[in-house]
């Protein structure tokens, strides 16, 4: 499947999958220390090749899974300037882009529910009183009440956050 620049791709658990070189991703996951590896493209650390996990990586891949698709951005809300697309849902977090035009603000709430994740892909914002640029994330913690995102110019953002149990 040809992946161009943009792109969102959801990878389901249990799914054998690669990154090629020269790729710039966010991989936004539910919390996991464990990392398979199937093929390392030769690649060595220190002169040695790294370890490979052909065993493990059977036991945990999910053969029954069909060939992913890329899904299409769907628009949730447009309004003042700021544009959201839900790019992935599931029951461990939800992906949005935010598209702003520079000036634009997003109001928003942490209400001790669930933490968020704001990232920037290009542009400048600013959340709160911090500044961020490509490719920079903050995390608001879940008891932080209101807060505001501020666009510094036209800028993309990727906002992350746990749904909540009504969702």
């Amino acid at each position: 499947m040809p992946i161009k620049v943009g792109d969102t791709v959801c990878v389901p658990s249990g799914s054998l999958h690669a990154l090629l070189g020269g790729s710039i991703i966010a991989e936004i996951q539910q919390n996991s220390n464990t990392t398979y590896r199937v093929y390392d493209w030769n690649r060595t650390r220190d002169g040695k090749a790294r370890p490979l996990h052909i065993r493990q990586a059977l036991d945990v891949i999910n053969f029954d899974q069909v060939e992913p698709t890329l899904p299409q951005p769907q628009l949730i809300a447009d309004e003042n300037q700021v544009r959201r697309y839900l790019l992935c849902s599931n029951q461990y977090f939800i992906t949005e882009r935010v598209e702003m035009t520079k000036g634009a603000v997003f109001d928003g709430l942490c209400d001790g529910q669930t933490l968020e994740i704001w990232g920037i892909l290009n542009g400048r914002a600013q959340v709160n009183n911090v500044s961020i640029e490509a490719v920079q994330f903050t995390l608001l913690p879940a008891e932080m009440g209101s807060y505001q995102v501020k666009s510094l110019s036209d800028a993309v953002l990727l906002r992350t956050y746990v749904p909540s149990p009504m969702q």
